[in-house]
């Protein structure tokens, strides 16, 4: 089967399987929710709209997530994005997802599916919401409603090609894989929804006593409890990046070292720099350094020979791992100085993405042109004057 074919067939596939997401997810659990039993609680009163409206959001929501998963798993459109040379920038992202026609056919097609069928068969939130409106004002609604879809849609395609440029293994986009992050998200999107407006009525009241009793003190004393995990974080991150700094200094004083000015020394443990953070020169010899942080310890750090580097953020439950998601930087820089690595904080977890699998790295590891070390690691090997070896 040539490319074109598989691409074709792929596309196919792919948009009978969007449509019958989009429609049986929140039809199923709109229909469970209209169960005598549970459609008491909203009765009588405006409150009745309530579901109709949770159901709609969370479908937008939805969309952008299982949008995500059947875009990053069409093999054929990944395959062509990367024999384009996997562009990196937001901007040749966005215009290879724009000037493509997947987004746009499947979109076209799915508004269509929407206007032509009845919406009590497609949307049966929407005509309970439309139901009294004039034919043009539920026209203009489901218009509305559909635009949002569209651009969770493109967003989604933005977040797959991301994660094509991150994950270029295709190992990575096993079977098991799209079966798990499908099944996380249904689970979520459809049991989380109907749960949530099964539970509010009854959860609603005991939240606006909780809201009618709180005070300012209160209020200031919740929101200072709320913030503490992030307090002690970034005091940990200024404490150690404070701390190898004097100490390099005092490494530079004892062995005759000079090193230039750090370029935004603390701000880079908030957001990435680019370019080089120091230069250290030792002698003859001189290394273009840059710092980065991992200020979450218990996030793994996996760096790649391209020059990303991917905080890995898992959510689980004990063993049992429900998704991960990662956020992902770009490192790499131009220098005519030997390159290296300096991670400060760092993470219990330092790795390698290679054929699918993480190889742990550690202080002297060399990976895409760096050399990769710990703050205490570089301050070591600096002294012992061994950061060519």
């Amino acid at each position: 089967m040539t490319q074109t074919a598989q691409r074709i067939k792929a596309f196919f596939v792919t948009l009978a399987e969007l449509i019958c997401m989009l429609v049986l997810l929140p039809q199923t659990v709109y229909f469970v929710i209209r169960i005598s039993s549970m459609w008491e609680a909203y009765e009588g009163g405006k409150s009745e709209v309530f579901p109709a409206y949770v159901c709609l959001v969370a479908l937008v929501f939805f969309a952008f997530s299982y949008t995500k998963i059947v875009v990053a798993y069409n093999r054929p459109l990944r395959e062509c994005f990367w024999d384009r040379g996997a562009p990196v920038s937001f901007g040749e992202r966005l215009r290879f997802v724009l000037t493509g026609p997947e987004l746009w056919i499947k979109a076209l097609i799915i508004g269509l599916f929407y206007g032509l069928m009845p919406l009590k068969w497609t949307l049966g939130a929407m005509a309970a919401l439309t139901e009294e409106l004039s034919a043009a004002h539920r026209l203009l609604s489901l218009a509305g409603l559909l635009l949002f879809i569209f651009f969770s849609a493109m967003l989604a395609h933005l977040s797959a090609t991301k994660r094509w440029c991150r994950e270029k293994d295709q190992s990575s986009y096993s079977k098991k894989k799209r079966e798990r992050e499908s099944g996380f998200v249904l689970v979520v999107y459809g049991m989380g929804t109907g749960m949530f407006i099964v539970t509010f009525p009854f959860i609603w009241p005991i939240i606006a006593v909780l809201i009618s009793s709180l005070t300012v003190g209160r209020a200031i004393f919740i929101g200072v409890l709320l913030c503490l995990p992030l307090v002690f974080r970034t005091l940990r991150a200024l404490r150690k990046r404070r701390s190898f700094l004097k100490r390099l200094d005092e490494v530079c004083a004892e062995r005759g070292y000079t090193r230039s000015q750090v370029h935004k020394p603390y701000l880079s443990l908030f957001r990435f720099a680019e370019g080089e953070s120091f230069t250290l020169s030792m002698g003859d010899k001189a290394y273009s350094c840059k710092l980065i942080s991992a200020r979450k310890k218990g996030v793994p750090l996996a760096l790649s020979e391209d020059g990303a580097m991917s905080f890995i953020h898992t959510i689980r439950i004990r063993s049992i791992v429900l998704h991960q998601y990662t956020t992902t930087y770009d490192f790499d820089y131009e220098s005519p100085l030997p390159k290296i690595l300096i991670i400060n904080p760092v993470p219990k977890l330092v790795c390698h993405v290679y054929a699918g699998k993480l190889i742990e790295l550690d202080n002297g590891s060399s990976i895409g042109g760096y050399k990769l070390f710990a703050a205490t690691g570089f301050l070591r090997a600096a002294e012992l004057d061994v950061l060519h070896k």
